[in-house]
């Protein structure tokens, strides 16, 4: 009787059922990124994330950016066009983590398909606009999009760059 319990506990702890956050109204597109602090995060770092994490969050809900993504045709290494890259843009909730490297120029790194961005903090003491640049172009590699190489010459028109490029140019609508 207590294995049957503890199976029926399981399996009801396990299901897949997605509710709707209830802050959020329907009509609004979730928040799609939040911060995971940690304690090697220096303070002045954290702020600059903690507020460009907020400015990313309404860059992609400010009606502007939709726009001009969505009126993006094409893009290099996708099929895909902006008004399907801004849908997989609000479908996926994404967390950014902090990390200190000190010999790399990599402002940060985030894996194909992957639910977390990891930010350097050795890069965040820097303009609000170009972290939520570096936000959001990661958060387009988390929902699938790649640029080809590391290298950032010629990918202007990949949907990472040129996402991020669009968000830097509309945080002006946020602050």
């Amino acid at each position: 009787m207590k294995l049957l319990i503890g199976l029926l506990l399981l399996a009801s702890c396990a299901t897949k059922t997605i509710t709707n956050s209830p802050e959020i109204p329907e009509s609004t597109p979730p928040v799609v990124i939040e911060i995971k602090e940690d304690i090697f995060t220096p303070k002045t770092s954290l702020k600059n994330l903690i507020e460009a994490t907020k400015i990313a969050n309404c860059v992609i809900r400010n009606e502007h950016f939709k726009k001009a993504l969505e009126s993006t045709l094409t893009f290099d290494y996708s099929s895909e066009n902006g008004k399907a890259v801004y849908k997989k843009m609000l479908s996926k909730k994404t967390t950014v983590t902090t990390y200190y490297k000190r010999y790399t120029s990599a402002l940060a790194y985030t894996y194909l398909n992957g639910d977390e961005i990891y930010l350097n903090t050795k890069y965040t003491l820097r303009e609000i606009a170009s972290l939520v640049n570096t936000i959001i172009h990661e958060q387009t590699h988390a929902v699938g999009y790649t640029h080809g190489s590391n290298s950032p010459q010629g990918k202007g028109l990949s949907v990472p760059y040129r996402v991020g490029e669009l968000a830097e140019l509309n945080t002006k609508w946020c602050l």
